[in-house]
């Protein structure tokens, strides 16, 4: 039996796990080692980069002086070189696009909720971003964004926030949420004080079909989440 792939997690709040993405982790041949970076762990990182890198979101801003998000930002930078999948979800896209050279603006970006205005991009549209409609729905929780790092290519955006999605190599940064459940998406609401937790389960349920379809496409034979090194 070959040995199974190994998917490094760097989590930033407790509140922000990988939700449907674990899933699909799992049936996907992945090993997950989730390090809760908050916590200052992480010392079984040393560099080596993983089969695939996923950095997840948090409250935090992207250029907030703490180690470990710079820290991040070399595990995402180390995989890049390597070539290997790296996907990066809200801070975790704000950070990759950093790491990558582009520039995180704080505030005059704000999106809370299940959005159903995210327009794919020609290039989203034939590619990672195929089969999840024009426009789909997703859920965000930020008040930053980012700008495109040099090359990079757009996959999505929004009136709101222009940047919601990007690719660069075998980088892929996604402002918005796909791997929202419904106890996550009543979680989050809650926490910030919203309505619209009664409509957990069908914006979950929407939503999971559109994460569905992004990972087929990620982890497709042509996806960056196919990748494992660059030989």
């Amino acid at each position: 039996m070959a040995p199974r792939r190994a998917a490094l997690v760097m989590q930033n709040s407790p509140a922000e796990g990988l939700g449907l993405l674990g899933g699909l982790l799992e049936r996907g041949g992945y090993r997950v080692h989730a390090e809760r970076a908050w916590e200052g762990t992480g010392a079984e990182w040393r560099g080596e980069p993983a089969d695939l890198l996923v950095v997840l979101g948090g409250p935090q801003g992207a250029g907030d002086p703490l180690p470990y998000l710079r820290r991040e930002e070399g595990a995402i930078r180390a995989h890049a070189a390597a070539g290997r999948p790296v996907l990066g979800i809200c801070l975790g896209a704000q950070l990759a696009a950093a790491a990558l050279g582009g520039r995180v603006r704080r505030g005059g970006a704000a999106e809370a909720g299940t959005r159903r205005d995210l327009r794919p991009t020609e290039e989203g549209r034939r590619g990672l971003l195929a089969g999840m409609g024009d426009p789909f729905a997703a859920f965000q929780m930020h008040g930053d964004a980012f700008d495109l790092p040099a090359g990079a290519a757009q996959l999505a955006g929004s009136a709101v926030c222009p940047n919601q999605a990007f690719s660069m190599g075998s980088v892929v940064g996604l402002q918005f949420h796909l791997e929202a459940d419904a106890g996550m998406i009543r979680s989050w609401l809650g926490a910030a004080g919203l309505g619209g937790a009664g409509e957990a389960a069908a914006d979950a349920a929407e939503i999971g079909g559109n994460m569905r379809a992004f990972w087929r496409n990620f982890a497709g034979p042509a996806g960056p989440g196919a990748r494992s090194d660059t030989s």
